[in-house]
C-alpha cells in the first residue's frame, strides 16, 4: 500500500524524473523507466484494494508501460493525463474502501452488543423453560452468526423471540403454581403444653362472653365483631405463612376439654398473638391452601 507521495502527478515526482535525461526518452523530458515503475505500483495498489479496475492503463506489465512511454507520439502531456486519471480513480477507490470498512466495523459493533444480549437471554431461557432450552455457544459464534445472517436486526428479532419465550414460560409456570393445592390437616404449630400440635383458632384473638367462648360451626363465626378477624381471614394468614396465596377450605371443629386428642386437654392457638385458648375452643380441623407463591 502506498501513500499519495508516491503517486504525485508528473508536475511533481515525474517533474523531478524529467531532469534525468537519457537517450531513450519519448521527448527527452521524462524518464520512461521511472514512469513505468510508478504506473505498475499504482496498478498493484488498485489490485490490493480490490478496486476492480481493468484495461491496459492498469496493466501490471512493466514493459508495456515503458514501451508506450517511448513511443514518438507520446509526450509529457499524455503521461500527465494518464497519471492523473489513475490517481483520481485510486482516490475514489480509497474513499469507498474506507466507507465499506467503517460500515463493517459499525455492523460488527452492533452484532457484538446483540450477541452479548443473546448469551444472557439463552441463560434465562434455560432457567425459565428447561424443556425448551438452548445450547450455550461461544460469544464469537453468536457474533459470526449475526454478521452472516443479515446483521444486528436479524439477531435482534431472535432476541425478541427469546424474550417472548421466557415470558411465556414464566407465565405458564406462574399459572401452574397458582393452581397448586395443598391440604394442611389439623393445621397448627407445635405447642408447649405436652408438645402437641395445636389447631389454629378460628379467630385472631379470643372473645369471651358470658363465661363462654364465642364460636360457630362450619366456618360461620357468630356474635364476633369483624375487627377480631375470624374465619377466612385467619385461614388466609395461615396459608400465607406456608407460602400460598389463600385458603379455599377451612372446616371448623370444636375442641373441648377432655373431648378430643384421645381424651386429653384440648387447646387451639391464635395465629396473631401466638397465645393458646384452653377449654372449649373453636379451631380449624384442616386448612386447604391454593396458589403457591
Amino acid at each position: 500500500m502506498y501513500g499519495l507521495r508516491n503517486f504525485k502527478i508528473l508536475g511533481g515526482s515525474l517533474l523531478a524524473l524529467s531532469l534525468m535525461t537519457t537517450s531513450s526518452f519519448a521527448d527527452n523530458k521524462v524518464n520512461c523507466d521511472a514512469y513505468a515503475k510508478l504506473t505498475v505500483k499504482q496498478a498493484k495498489e488498485a489490485k490490493q484494494r480490490g478496486c476492480g479496475f481493468g484495461g491496459p492503463v492498469w496493466s501490471l506489465d512493466y514493459n508495456f508501460h515503458k514501451n508506450w512511454c517511448l513511443r514518438s507520439d507520446v509526450h509529457m502531456a499524455n503521461l500527465t493525463q494518464e497519471n492523473n486519471k489513475r490517481l483520481g480513480a485510486l482516490q475514489q477507490c480509497k474513499a469507498k474502501s474506507a466507507q465499506k470498512f467503517d460500515a463493517h466495523r459499525a455492523k460488527e459493533k452492533k452484532c457484538l452488543a446483540f450477541a452479548k444480549k443473546a448469551q444472557k437471554l439463552r441463560e434465562q431461557v434455560n432457567k425459565a423453560c428447561p424443556s425448551k432450552g438452548e445450547w450455550p455457544v461461544p460469544l464469537k459464534q453468536d457474533v459470526d452468526h449475526c454478521m452472516k445472517k443479515g446483521g444486528a436486526n436479524y439477531v435482534r428479532i431472535e432476541n425478541i423471540k427469546r424474550t417472548g419465550k421466557i415470558a411465556g414460560c414464566k407465565s405458564q409456570a406462574q399459572k401452574s403454581k397458582l393452581n397448586q393445592i395443598k391440604v394442611f390437616p389439623h393445621s397448627g404449630k407445635k405447642g408447649t403444653r405436652r408438645k402437641r400440635f395445636l389447631p389454629v383458632d378460628v379467630c385472631l384473638r379470643k372473645y369471651y362472653k358470658d363465661g363462654s367462648w364465642v364460636f360457630g360451626l362450619g366456618g360461620g363465626i357468630t356474635d364476633v365483631p369483624p375487627s377480631w378477624g375470624c374465619g377466612k381471614r385467619v385461614a388466609d394468614a395461615f396459608c400465607i405463612t406456608k407460602g400460598y396465596v389463600e385458603a379455599i377450605k377451612y372446616p371448623v371443629k370444636v375442641y373441648n376439654n377432655g373431648s378430643d386428642m384421645d381424651g386429653r386437654f384440648a387447646s387451639t392457638y391464635w395465629i396473631g398473638s401466638k397465645k393458646a385458648c384452653h377449654g372449649k375452643c373453636a379451631g380449624f380441623s384442616s386448612i386447604t391452601c391454593k396458589g403457591k407463591r
